[in-house]
């Protein structure tokens, strides 16, 4: 269930209160940070295709984007199609001086 927020005192400390536009109105929601989803370990999932697929997860201990084997159903965060997908969105800054994972 997706919660909605007032403030961030309203989100656990893993989300953030954020807009987002419905419709033509906007409300608060608490979203998952960027730094809790690419803190997330890599999630293998179950396989729910015919084969398992190359994804890339951002590794904590290394600050690199790595590949894993997905299922294709079941996974986190922590997944992206590419290593350029994942280095842009765990490598992005929320603050111009302040990365979301330390690297």
């Amino acid at each position: 269930m997706i919660a909605v927020c007032s403030g961030q005192d309203n989100c656990p400390s893993s989300h953030e209160c954020s807009p987002t536009v419905v419709g033509q109105s906007t409300i608060n929601r608490c979203c998952p940070t960027r730094a809790y989803m690419c803190g997330l370990p890599p999630q293998q999932g179950t396989q729910c295709g015919s084969n398992f697929v190359t994804r890339h997860y951002f590794n904590i201990v290394t600050g690199k984007c790595t590949s894993f084997q997905f299922g294709g159903c079941d996974g986190n965060y922590n997944s992206f199609l590419s290593v350029q997908q994942c280095r842009s969105f765990c490598y992005s800054s929320c603050e111009s001086s302040h990365y979301v994972v330390n690297r």
